[in-house]
């Protein structure tokens, strides 16, 4: 009778230990979810992406400011469709160390993208020259990005980057961080 409350103790003591480590299963999941965020991103897909978010970020955030901070707003243009198909096969995610903690999850990736600096003085000037302004400037803008970026012409940049995720409802989600 002393051995079996012993090894009953014993088994509930691993139960609670265990129930507060992660399970190891977790981290190709956390993995898989920043990197889909990340692809979603990288082709346009800023709903797709929006929808990844958790509910503090979406509760701060709406849809049509979210998609302004990580591209051109919400936009069916046509042009913005060819941007981002332009974009996205200059783009590379490299998924590094994961680390997950009950409900907090951190993924370290290297992202490869065109350089977010990077602008064309030449198509400044026609633009200027052209006298373009407000929406016209940004589809005359948006084209020369689109036509350099086929071109091949915008150099590439890696960076260092953390997604945050946490755990609701049994999925995992990405905590937005705003740029500094």
């Amino acid at each position: 009778m002393k051995r079996n409350l012993l090894l009953l103790a014993g088994a509930a003591l691993i139960a609670v230990v265990l129930a507060g480590c992660p399970q190891e299963d977790e981290a190709p999941i956390v993995r898989q979810r920043a990197e889909r965020y990340w692809n979603y991103l990288y082709r346009g897909r800023t709903r797709e992406a929006y929808n990844m978010l958790d509910k503090k970020s979406r509760g701060t955030l709406t849809y049509g400011e979210y998609a302004r901070k990580v591209g051109f707003g919400p936009s069916n243009l046509l042009e913005v469709q060819e941007y981002w198909k332009a974009y996205y096969p200059n783009t590379r995610i490299e998924a590094g160390n994961v680390s997950v903690q009950r409900k907090q999850a951190i993924v370290s990736l290297i992202l490869t993208l065109p350089d977010p600096s990077w602008f064309q003085d030449e198509a400044y000037a026609e633009a200027k020259r052209l006298g373009l302004e407000g929406h016209e400037y940004a589809l005359f803008m948006i084209r020369a990005q689109t036509e350099a970026l086929n071109r091949g012409e915008i150099p590439l940049v890696r960076i260092q980057e953390n997604t945050p995720l946490v755990k609701e409802d049994a999925e995992w989600h990405i905590v937005f961080r705003e740029e500094d």
